[in-house]
C-alpha cells in the first residue's frame, strides 16, 4: 500500500513539474488552456493523494501504538530498581558469576521464515524434517496461506537439520536467526543449593550420631550408679536378716532393743535407696521419651533434605536435557506472485511500473500537443 501511494505522489510530482513548465513556457493559448487545465487536475489529485497519506497514516498508527497527536506510545525499559522489585530472579538470570568459571551450557534458540507459493507441501516437509531429526513438535497451526511450527530438535542433530531446512526454498525466500545462552547462573544456582542441602545433611547426620552417643552414654551412667543403689541394698537386706535372726535368738531385752533399733535404721536406709533406683528408673524412661521424641525429629529433617536432594538431582538432568535440545520455529507464509517477481527482479518492480506510466503519460500528453497544433 505504501509503495502505490509513494508510486502516486512521485507521479503527481513529475507530471505538475511537467505541467507547469510547459504552462510557462508556451506562447498559445490552446496549449496554456491544456496546461491549465491539468495542472488545476494534478493539484485537486495531489490534496486528494495527501489527504490519503494523513488517513492511512492515522489509521496505521493507531493500529501499531501510534497516538492520534503523533506520539509513539513505546514500552517503558524496565530500571534496575523496577525490574529487581518485579522480578526479583531477573539478574541472576543473566549474572553468570565469577570470570574464572569458564564452563558452558548454551542454550540454542532457532527461528526461521520461509515464504513460498506452496505452503502445505513446505510444511509437510517441515514437519517430516522435525521428526527425522529427533525432534518434537509442541504446536503446529497449518492452512492454506500460513503455517507455523514450534519444536525442539536434539543439539547433535540441529547441524543437519539447519542444512536441510535451507533446501526447501530459494536463498531469498529464506531467512533464519540462530541465537545462544550460557546458562551457567542456573547450574550454578542448582550446584549450591545441592552443595547447601548436603551440608545440611551432613550436620543432621552428625547432630543424630552425637544425640545417640549422649543418650547411650546418660543411661550407661544412671544403670551404673542403678547398679550401684542395688549393690548396696542387697548389703542392706543382708544386715537386716542378721538382725532379725540375733532378735529371734536374744534373751536380754537391752540387746533386743538395740537390734531392733539397728533394724529400724537398716529399714529406713533400704526405703531411701528403693526410692533412688524409682528416681532413676524414671530417668531413664524420660531420657528415652526424649531421645525418641529427637531421633523423629532428626529422621523427618534427613527424609526431607533427601527428598531435596533428589529433587535436585531431577532438576539438573532436566537442566541438562534443556541444554542439549535447540527450541525453534518456523513461519511459512504464501508469497505473491507479484512479491516472488518483485524479490527476483534486479529492479524494484514498482520502480519499473512508475517509469512505464510516466513515459506513457508523457506519450499521451505530446499526442494531445500535436492534436492541437494540427
Amino acid at each position: 500500500m505504501q509503495e502505490i501511494i509513494l508510486l502516486i505522489g512521485l507521479y503527481v510530482v513529475v507530471m505538475g513539474t511537467v505541467y507547469a513548465y510547459k504552462f510557462s513556457s508556451t506562447k498559445r493559448d490552446d496549449l496554456r488552456a491544456l496546461y491549465k487545465k491539468k495542472l488545476i487536475r494534478g493539484g485537486v489529485t495531489t490534496v486528494a493523494v495527501f489527504v490519503l497519506l494523513m488517513v492511512y497514516g492515522m489509521f496505521r498508527n493507531n493500529i501499531y501504538g501510534v497516538g492520534m497527536g503523533g506520539a509513539v506510545l513505546t514500552p517503558q525499559m524496565p530500571t534496575a530498581s523496577m525490574t529487581i522489585g518485579r522480578y526479583p530472579g531477573y539478574y541472576d538470570t543473566y549474572n553468570n558469576g565469577n570470570v574464572t568459571d569458564t564452563r558452558e551450557y548454551n542454550k540454542k534458540t532457532f527461528s526461521a521464515t520461509i515464504r513460498t507459493r506452496a505452503v502445505e507441501e513446505i510444511a509437510k516437509k517441515a514437519e517430516t524434517l522435525i521428526k527425522s531429526s529427533g525432534g518434537r513438535i509442541d504446536s503446529s497451526n497449518i492452512s492454506e496461506r500460513n503455517a507455523y511450527f514450534s519444536f525442539v530438535v536434539p543439539k547433535s542433530n540441529f547441524d543437519s537439520f539447519e542444512t536441510q531446512m535451507r533446501t526447501f526454498v530459494g536463498k531469498k525466500l529464506y531467512s533464519q536467526t540462530v541465537s545462544s545462552q550460557n546458562l551457567l547462573s542456573q547450574k550454578q544456582s542448582i550446584e549450591q543449593n545441592q552443595n547447601t542441602t548436603q551440608e545440611s545433611l551432613n550436620s543432621i547426620k552428625k547432630q543424630k550420631e552425637q544425640v545417640e552417643a549422649d543418650y547411650t552414654l546418660k543411661i550407661n551412667n544412671i544403670k551404673n550408679k542403678i547398679a550401684t543403689v542395688q549393690g548396696q541394698i542387697s548389703q542392706i537386706d543382708k544386715s537386716i536378716s542378721r538382725n532379725e535372726t540375733a532378735i529371734n535368738s536374744a534373751t536380754d531385752q537391752n540387746t533386743i532393743a538395740a537390734l531392733q533399733r539397728e533394724l529400724d535404721t537398716l529399714s529406713q536406709t533400704r526405703k531411701v535407696y528403693n526410692q533412688q533406683v524409682a528416681s532413676y528408673n524414671s530417668e531413664i524412661s524420660n531420657t528415652t521419651e526424649i531421645f525418641k521424641s529427637q531421633m523423629v525429629g532428626l529422621g523427618m529433617s534427613l527424609d526431607s533434605l533427601g527428598t531435596t536432594l533428589t529433587n535436585l538431582g531431577v532438576q539438573e538432568t532436566k537442566f541438562l536435557d534443556n541444554v542439549e535440545t535447540v527450541q525453534g520455529t518456523v513461519s511459512i507464509s504464501l508469497i505473491t506472485v507479484w512479491e516472488l517477481l518483485n524479490t527476483y527482479s534486479p529492479v524494484n518492480l514498482w520502480v519499473l511500473v512508475g517509469v512505464i506510466i510516466l513515459v506513457g503519460r508523457l506519450c499521451l500528453l505530446k499526442k494531445e500537443e500535436d492534436k492541437l497544433l494540427n
